[in-house]
């Protein structure tokens, strides 16, 4: 073993509370952050669920809306005519 590997597992076994208290924190914000990314995601598979659902061929939205609202770029597409698939633009039948 070389000096360095021999002097940070003593560090790290010396006070073992500490280490044990340490990577307890460690493993809870782990888990705090998986359970936020999955509400986060859980959210928006949510919202985008009820517009692909939506049997609607005009979406309305407030003035100032555009391509920085979450769903804008689908909203503008179907608005466009594009279909669901489809590359470029087409007007619907």
């Amino acid at each position: 073993m070389s000096l360095a590997l021999t002097l940070a597992s003593r560090n790290l076994l010396y006070d073992r509370l500490r280490l044990i208290a340490t990577l307890v924190g460690i493993v809870f914000s782990v888990i705090l952050v998986m359970i936020q990314m999955g509400l986060f995601l859980g959210f928006g598979r949510m919202v985008s669920t009820m517009i692909d659902h939506a049997s609607t061929d005009l979406w309305v939205v407030p003035r100032g809306r555009d391509r920085h609202h979450p769903a804008g770029n689908r909203l503008l597409g179907l608005a466009a005519g594009e279909r669901r698939g489809d590359a470029g633009l087409h007007r619907r039948d």
